[in-house]
């Protein structure tokens, strides 16, 4: 005995399926039959990265922002469950520039966007903001912290999210 299926399992569409498997004996005069209602539960696999609910996130920002004010939170979410849905949030150092990346800092499980230390310095900043899953193996997705601080001027910051899916 066989069983085929004509489409790939998905645990995101649905966790288990049932159906009956009938086995008769082929018999000729008194034939006999035997119905069993067979389950399969599946398992979940981490095949889904974490995923930006905005495609841009915007907030304004002045010079002399205090050190630990909350800029922003960022937010992804993942379709797998258990801990391959868990999302867990990183400055990615190697994608910013070292001054930059030492002026901001990022909860790691909240997704909130903090001045590590008050924003004196004018200019372009860019941030890679990484969210990745705690499956194995972890999948991840990367946006971009992008924005000017000047004097006295309020400046929109903005994420711009990648289509990158490794951290």
């Amino acid at each position: 005995m066989a069983l085929l299926f004509c489409s790939l399992f998905d645990y995101e569409k649905k966790t288990s399926y049932t159906f009956f498997v009938v086995a008769k004996d082929g018999g000729q005069k008194d034939i006999k039959n035997k119905t069993v209602q067979v389950r399969i539960n599946l398992s979940d696999v981490n095949d889904n990265p974490p995923v930006f609910t905005e495609m841009a996130y915007r907030k304004n920002l002045t010079l002399n922002t205090p050190m630990n004010s909350l800029v922003l939170r960022v937010q992804a979410n993942d379709r797998d469950s258990g801990i391959n849905g868990e999302v867990r949030y990183s400055l990615n150092v190697s994608g910013t520039n070292l001054a930059t990346y030492n002026m901001f800092r990022i909860d790691e499980v909240s997704g909130d966007l903090y001045t590590r230390q008050a924003l004196t310095t004018a200019g372009v900043h860019m941030i890679q903001v990484v969210a990745t899953d705690m499956g194995t193996p972890a999948l991840g997705s990367t946006g971009r912290l992008a924005g000017k601080i000047r004097a006295g001027l309020p400046q929109e910051y903005g994420i711009l999210i990648n289509d990158k899916k490794d951290p």
